[in-house]
């Protein structure tokens, strides 16, 4: 039988903490999870307040890599393995689920791993920076379970990220993946309801999320990235996209 993880929140759908709250919901439904209750909502298109819609990658832009963590921490090193060395990112998860059942790591002891790293410097204010013009949404390739310490110390946007399922006895048995071909399919949702949207990563997987966006920004490449993103704005720091934006919604206004 399979179990629901320990920590997961909002279920498979998304949550929010932000001035451009939804303006209505669909419909929501409570899942247990252990001793605690989390709702979790369906929001309808065209359901936000804000016209201008911040979709930001987390590993990398906002906060660290975090299986390179898991990885060094734990002596494990095939678990820093990426898509660089896999490029098949569902084989690459199963990967890791596998090892940590070998080495008897439950997601528990992941998050409790995780609890223990911060947001990178500047990361909490860049997104209140945000917040002042867009509805902010964290759009991630990352697992809810892992990432929900972050998330909470990142205060709370809404998030749009796979989720985990566990077996009786806590290990992880399943992944499950909020979208099947990228990050762009946020972004086409917003566009095709009339939002202007900004975009922010740091990945080969996101450079098709940063090309579909009205403005997207590739922040701190690596070598390898920066030669295949051909046209796309680069940023080394939060302010240079700040700065960006704010000319561009001037520059809008005129």
């Amino acid at each position: 039988m399979v179990q629901p993880c320990d920590r997961v929140f909002f279920g498979r759908a998304f949550a929010f903490k932000d001035a451009a709250a939804p303006a209505r919901i669909e419909s929501h439904d409570r899942y247990s999870f252990g001793k605690s209750w989390f709702l979790a909502c369906t929001f309808t298109q065209m359901s936000f307040l804000m016209k201008n819609i911040a979709c930001i990658d987390m590993e990398g832009v906002l906060i660290p890599e975090l299986w390179p963590h898991i990885a060094e921490v734990t002596g494990i090193t095939d678990l820093a393995i990426t898509t660089r060395e896999e490029p098949d990112y569902a084989r690459l998860v199963n990967r890791r689920i596998e090892l940590l059942r070998k080495n008897r790591l439950r997601l528990i002891d992941v998050q409790a791993l995780i609890e223990r790293v911060d947001p990178l410097p500047g990361a909490l204010n860049f997104l209140t920076e945000l917040r002042k013009q867009f509805h902010v949404v964290l759009v991630s390739d990352a697992f809810q379970e892992m990432i929900l310490p972050l998330w909470e110390k990142l205060d709370q946007p809404e998030l749009r990220c796979h989720w985990f399922t566990c077996d009786r006895a806590g290990y992880i048995s399943k992944a499950h993946y909020s979208r099947r071909q990228g990050k762009h399919e946020v972004i086409d949702e917003f566009a095709a309801n009339g939002h202007r949207t900004l975009a922010v990563g740091d990945a080969f997987n996101d450079l098709t999320m940063l090309r579909r966006a009205s403005m997207g920004f590739l922040f701190c490449p690596s070598p390898q990235t920066l030669q295949a993103a051909v046209g796309i704005s680069v940023a080394r720091t939060y302010p240079e996209i700040l700065t960006a934006v704010a000319a561009d919604q001037r520059m809008a206004a005129s």
